[in-house]
């Protein structure tokens, strides 16, 4: 693995990063922008830093990543190895992801486990991904139950709750199982090719 500049303050910023799961400051945001020359987001460097240890890449590699924005040759490799599906199939799925992770109705879980999904597209890393798809993914029903609850009301705004709620209705009355917001469309598209991911 070649040589990274600033390695030993980058390390030592990710391992300060790590410490807190409420994310980095803007300051250590900052501080990391300048030693790698790349404009991190800070929910991004969350999940990189906090995650590297459950992850199954090494400090080095993270650093690596953070200053490259890909992983070192042999955990390229280890990707493919990881990665059980065919290429079409993968292709797909990440596409859908990065839909997914776009889209202003996907929530923070979802979308933090998007973003590690497309780090290590994996077989364990399939099946947590396609569990938070399954447990965040909204039914019609589910929708509208939410559309006129009062926690309903004040995510949405009471005249955007009765708008949501209708819409609920429409999609019912239409036969359609599933909320068809833009997130929720991403995930049906991907849990229907769920037997092909674990084949």
């Amino acid at each position: 693995m070649e040589q990274v500049k600033n390695f030993e303050e980058i390390k030592a910023l990710v391992n300060e990063i790590a410490e807190y799961y409420d994310g980095p400051d803007e300051e250590q945001t900052e501080e990391m922008q300048r030693l790698t020359g790349v404009d991190w987001d800070p929910e991004d460097l969350q999940m990189i830093c906090c995650g590297y240890w459950e992850s199954p890449y090494k400090l080095e590699e993270i650093v690596y990543y953070l200053v490259h924005q890909r992983w070192p040759e042999k955990q390229q490799q280890k990707r493919k190895e990881l990665t059980t599906m065919e290429k079409a199939l993968l292709d797909f799925m990440t596409d859908k992801t990065r839909e997914l992770i776009a889209s202003p109705t996907c929530c923070a879980e979802l979308k933090a486990v998007a973003k590690e999904w497309l780090a290590d597209p994996g077989a364990e890393m399939t099946r947590r991904y396609v569990a938070e798809m399954e447990a965040d993914i909204v039914t019609a029903e589910g929708l509208l139950a939410f559309a006129e609850s009062p926690a309903g009301t004040k995510v949405f705004g009471a005249e955007d709750a009765k708008k949501v709620a209708s819409h609920a209705r429409a999609l019912i009355a239409a036969g359609a199982r599933w909320c068809a917001c833009s997130a929720c469309a991403a995930c049906v598209a991907m849990l229907e090719k769920k037997d092909q991911l674990f084949k």
